[in-house]
């Protein structure tokens, strides 16, 4: 099963092209789409095996990014698929989820919303990573995608430790719990960790 795997920046778009099986997995493709909304942007594409290329032109958004990382995988000297029907699933990392999400889950209008919902959070990262998913839409409308959140980590630890602590309580151990000055707390805040994918990959 071929499963493509974005991590969209305001300006970037990063991919890995995996095939997976019952036994094992295998990189087909990574690459980068940078400079996205400049006179020029710039493609990376490194098909495993095979030489890698770049070519540089207009990226006036996301979408047109996605579109030419689509053509690169199926392009008959760089590719990597025969064609984008060997897509099964589309996975995003998403930089914040919130309370919302303890674990990666399928898109669907809702989970959208609450990425959306995020934005005053995670305003560097989650418009971005909501751009890749409406963009896959457009293109690819019929594979079923999957977000995958950075926060989620944070959700396994203790709710002492993970509280902002409106005032500076103390937890359990006898430790001052302050995760936020006076003048940055809100309800509803919590620890998080934009980079956490990666607790979740050490895990």
């Amino acid at each position: 099963m071929v499963i493509l795997v974005l991590n969209c920046g305001s300006s970037s778009i990063k991919y890995q092209v995996i095939d997976i099986d019952d036994a094992h997995s295998s990189l087909l493709a990574k690459g980068l789409v940078e400079r996205i909304g400049l006179p020029e942007g710039i493609l990376t594409h490194k098909p495993t095996g095979k030489t890698p290329y770049e070519t540089h032109q207009p990226i006036p958004d996301h979408t047109t990014g996605i579109k030419l990382v689509l053509d690169a995988l199926t392009d008959s000297e760089h590719g990597v698929i025969a064609s984008l029907d060997e897509v099964k699933a589309v996975g995003h990392r998403v930089a914040h989820g919130g309370e919302f999400f303890p674990a990666s889950c399928i898109v669907n209008d809702d989970v959208k919303a609450k990425i959306r919902s995020l934005f005053e959070i995670a305003p560097l990262h989650n418009p971005a990573n909501l751009e890749g998913v409406l963009s896959i839409e457009k293109v690819l409308p019929s594979v079923p995608q999957v977000t995958v959140f950075d926060t989620s980590f944070h959700q396994t630890i203790p709710a002492r430790t993970g509280s902002d602590g409106r005032d500076d309580a103390q937890a359990g151990d006898g430790h001052s719990v302050h995760c936020f000055p006076p003048e940055g707390r809100f309800a509803g805040a919590e620890r998080s960790d934009v980079h956490a994918a990666v607790h979740l990959e050490d895990a």
